[in-house]
């Protein structure tokens, strides 16, 4: 795969929030990246990460473990990391409950779980529908190759209730950008500084969250 997109604005701006929130919460000893691909992001962040994916990575450039990601806990023991991140990884799992759960497990009380995800009901894609278009995120076939192994769909509300059912305590939720253009794929057709009340409305949403119960 070609990561070469990750340089647009939108996503390095996915980049630098992602790295000041796990500054903020002191994110600096034993984190995990899950959907890691060839650690392309992740070298950006502060600390010291473990890296697994879920498919095979050709040449990777560092040692990733690669499985099922059901099968998560036959690689690590509960309570084991003091932060976790998914990046884009979400939007694939099937059974995202035990996605979670494990996550739980292995994630130390009071750890910080941070996920980034496409929004189903950004401002591109509302105004998308009214004018009879399909939303962006689901029209890989036309628009983007990336999107094309997305099965899960997530908004702001669904994917706050989801992390709150298991008892995840949301502590921030904002977003790398929101489009001025929904007709456009352009990717620098779109404002980086949206402050976190509009969130719902970007395209893209990141959540911090600390594990609870």
């Amino acid at each position: 795969m070609d990561y070469k997109y990750l340089d647009m604005p939108c996503h390095q701006k996915r980049v630098s929030i992602v790295k000041d929130e796990l500054h903020k919460y002191n994110c600096y000893w034993k984190n995990l990246s899950i959907g890691c691909g060839n650690w392309y992001i992740e070298k950006l962040f502060p600390g010291n990460f473990e890296w697994f994916d879920i498919i095979q990575i050709d040449n990777p450039i560092i040692p990733i473990t690669t499985w099922k990601i059901e099968n998560i806990l036959s690689f690590y023991t509960e309570n084991h990391f003091d932060a976790i991140f998914t990046g884009e990884t979400l939007e694939h799992i099937y059974d995202i409950n035990k996605t979670l759960s494990d996550i739980k497990f292995i994630l130390k009380p009071n750890g910080i779980f941070i996920i980034t995800i496409p929004n189903i009901l950004s401002f591109r894609d509302r105004i998308r529908v009214l004018f009879w278009k399909i939303p962006r995120h689901i029209n890989w076939y036309l628009e983007n190759e990336h999107l094309y192994e997305h099965i899960r769909h997530f908004s702001y509300q669904s994917i706050k209730k989801l992390l709150e059912n298991h008892w995840f305590k949301i502590l921030r939720i904002s977003t790398p950008s929101l489009s001025y253009n929904p007709f456009s794929i352009n990717s620098t057709q779109e404002f980086t500084n949206v402050p976190d009340f509009l969130a719902w409305l970007g395209n893209n949403l990141i959540v911090t969250a600390r594990n609870g119960k």
